[in-house]
């Protein structure tokens, strides 16, 4: 079956990793066997430590995205993954932490810090998924603050799965609540 166009697969990876001195050969050693035609690759950076040299950073960045792999700031505003890190490196996506999505629906404080992080990721035309979406009363909550372009990842849709279950995986129907704005 065709994938939708948007689907990628995912790797986490650190600031530490990608600055290995061999890592970028491991990957162009990798991808001789990969039709990136078919089979999109993200590479999520999960950080816990400090960014050190950016400019170094930045080109192994640039060189994953000449290869056709996109980047993404995993797990981003906890931590070391703050606000500047979007001056800092290029990315594709920004994955917004569960924290932020838990009790989004009663919370302000997270809505508006959501609708912060939205419009600056809308202003730089890249995307956002919201991580840790567990329940329907927060997809609900999602939909209303950015209806029609809302990306999820939790266990509301699916676990984490084997390689071996995703030839047989369907996105489950999810009743949303009611789509408008408070």
């Amino acid at each position: 079956k065709d994938l939708d166009e948007e689907f990628y697969i995912s790797m986490n990876v650190s600031f530490k990793e990608l600055a290995s001195s061999t890592f970028i050969d491991e990957v162009k050693r990798i991808l001789k066997d990969v039709d990136l035609t078919k089979v999109k690759l993200c590479f999520e950076i999960v950080e816990r430590y400090q960014l050190e040299d950016r400019e170094f950073m930045n080109g192994i960045i640039a060189e994953l995205r000449q290869l056709g792999i996109q980047i993404a700031i995993d797990d981003f505003g906890v931590e070391y993954s703050n606000l500047d890190i979007l001056d800092k490196i290029e990315y594709d996506v920004i994955k917004l932490d569960k924290h932020f999505i838990d009790e989004i629906q009663s919370s302000q404080i997270r809505k508006e810090t959501v609708l912060f992080i939205g419009r600056i990721i809308e202003h730089n035309n890249r995307k956002m998924v919201m991580e840790g979406v567990e329940y329907p009363e927060q997809l609900d909550s999602l939909i209303k603050l950015y209806p029609g372009s809302v990306y999820i990842q939790g266990y509301l849709y699916s676990p984490p799965i084997g390689i071996e279950s995703i030839k047989t995986f369907t996105i489950p129907e999810i009743e949303v609540i009611e789509n408008k704005k408070d």
